[in-house]
């Protein structure tokens, strides 16, 4: 499968000019990186058809991958043709009653399984994609090879961020579970971490998976370092006065 983003893509978010190790180790770090994402967010995103077999329930099923452009053709498991509504999004309607609707509908009332064959995926990647990608593999470059390698770990946490950076090291693999867990995909949902990286990255991802109201809290809550190597002085949350509470 291809990458999410390309060579130039990531010369455009590095602060410095990439230079041939850089162009050697970019390609196959661009792989991991767009595997990574595909895994996290679970969809494939580049423009493709599939036919897939889903659970009937209450006579509609869910396609898995978004956005939907269109929907071909729905059979039961014998190849059987279905009669069907599309609703435009990701949901197709399996109750429709083209002739007698008594025998339509109790024969749907047993249908467990269906297979769909749609099209789905963007033509073009979204921006805030290639931007979480270029992130990740912008991290992995600045690292010295030895630590970084082409390992899909080395390419960071869950957060998909500065990967080294992470607090004590640990990633969160399920992030985007325990996420979807205990906040509504229509919710507004606000980002902030202590410099404002980690969170705008996660800002990104949580925004490919389906949050529309997501917010990067700039600068973080401590800001970055001052001349000193100290934070809290020249950026922040904190810095700006806004209320918070010792924990």
């Amino acid at each position: 499968m291809v990458a999410l983003a390309d060579t130039e893509d990531l010369q455009a978010v590095m602060r410095r000019q990439m230079d041939t190790s850089d162009l050697e180790r970019a390609p196959r770090l661009l792989d991991i990186a767009s595997q990574r994402v595909r895994t996290f967010t679970g969809l494939e995103f580049t423009l493709a058809t599939s036919t897939v077999t889903l659970r009937v329930r209450n006579r509609k099923v869910r396609l898995p991958q978004r956005p939907v452009v269109a929907v071909t053709g729905v059979t039961d498991i014998n190849n059987n043709t279905v009669s069907y509504e599309w609703d435009g999004l990701q949901i197709i309607d399996l109750a429709s009653t083209p002739i007698n609707s008594f025998e339509i509908n109790l024969w749907r009332g047993g249908l467990k399984t269906v297979k769909a064959t749609y099209e789905h995926g963007w033509s073009t990647i979204p921006e805030d994609v290639i931007g979480i990608v270029c992130d990740m593999v912008a991290s992995a470059l600045d690292s010295p090879p030895e630590d970084v390698g082409v390992q899909s770990e080395s390419l960071g946490p869950f957060s998909i961020s500065t990967g080294s950076q992470y607090p004590g090291g640990v990633r969160n693999p399920h992030f985007l579970a325990e996420l979807k867990r205990q906040v509504d995909p229509e919710a507004v949902v606000m980002f902030l971490c202590r410099s404002g990286a980690r969170s705008d990255s996660a800002a990104r991802l949580a925004t490919a998976s389906g949050y529309g109201g997501c917010y990067n809290i700039l600068e973080g809550f401590e800001g970055d370092k001052d001349a000193n190597g100290q934070r809290n002085t020249v950026g922040g949350w904190r810095k700006a006065g806004l209320p918070w509470l010792q924990g």
